[in-house]
């Protein structure tokens, strides 16, 4: 397969599923698709499916999830699974993604695992932000889990690597619209957007920040830093010139979600954070806790 997680594609003929797979981008043989569907590394329209003969329709999505792949379970109950999303993984499956999504991912890990693999999107992570995410395990507790995140009261914590030495801690207060089809940015008539950021190591050039947020806009931090002057480091959308590719992605991690109907999550702060921190001098250690569930 072409990455770590698989190749993803939207069928343009209604065809059986292992003639599907011979053709783009999946391109394999008819035996090994038939192998790959034997071993539950296929999903039809966000399900794993091991039927060779099953019907795909014109426009369903198909994986192929990568037979290694793998997702960290941070806490797991009845209703919710919490997961440590990794870079690169888009969190729900969109037309000319190059790779599965982090739902086909964790149903095909879950199935093997012989264990409950229905699943819910009840919020979502930019493709290359890493960290803590929430997912439903039954429709019911998905609307439910998704007032819960959209509340007031859950603490959606972030830590990010930004250009710039920032002395104090802040609160940035402004509203987030489109721009243009894909870029949005702080515009007069946009949705109100809150980040309370602080500081927790610096250099003359950098700063290490926790960010907590009180809405959930697209975009909202990489947007707030960038318009106050301390763009993540890596963001090669709304970062500055300097530091656009000093990383290979924005260093943007998703560390804590708590809400008592959740529980209290932490995700570990991965590897790539961590040495970009180590070599530009930021203290990052005792940033990490443990899930607990309530």
């Amino acid at each position: 397969m072409s990455s770590r997680f698989g190749i993803a594609g939207d069928t343009e003929v209604a065809e059986r599923l292992d003639f599907a797979l011979t053709r783009h981008p999946f391109n394999l043989s008819r035996r090994e698709a038939r192998r790959r569907l034997a071993e539950g590394n296929v999903v039809l329209d966000g399900r794993p499916i091991s039927i060779a003969s099953r019907t795909v329709h014109v426009g369903a999505h198909i994986s192929v999830v990568a037979a290694d792949a793998d997702i960290e379970v941070l806490l797991a109950a009845r209703d919710r699974i919490l997961v440590n999303k990794p870079d690169s993984l888009p969190t729900q499956p969109s037309p000319g993604s190059t790779n599965p999504s982090l739902i086909e991912v964790l149903a095909v890990v879950l199935r093997k695992r012989e264990e409950p693999h229905e699943l819910y999107l009840v919020h979502r992570l930019d493709t290359n932000t890493t960290g803590v995410t929430l997912l439903a395990r039954e429709r019911p507790a998905a609307e439910r889990l998704s007032n819960v995140i959209s509340g007031g009261d859950c603490i959606k914590e972030y830590l990010a690597i930004v250009e710039g030495k920032m002395d104090s801690g802040r609160v940035v207060d402004a509203p987030i619209g489109r721009v243009s089809e894909n870029i949005f940015g702080v515009v007069a008539d946009g949705k109100p957007a809150t980040s309370n950021v602080t500081p927790l190591a610096t250099t003359d050039e950098l700063s290490l920040l926790r960010i907590r947020i009180a809405t959930g806009r697209t975009h909202q931090i990489r947007i707030h830093l960038a318009h106050i002057g301390f763009p993540i480091v890596g963001d090669r959308k709304y970062g500055s010139d300097r530091t656009r590719e000093s990383a290979a992605r924005p260093l943007l991690h998703a560390a804590r979600l708590q809400h008592s109907s959740i529980g209290d999550v932490t995700a570990p702060i991965p590897d790539d954070f961590q040495a970009f921190a180590a070599a530009a001098g930021l203290e990052i250690s005792g940033l990490s806790g443990q899930a607990k569930a309530n």
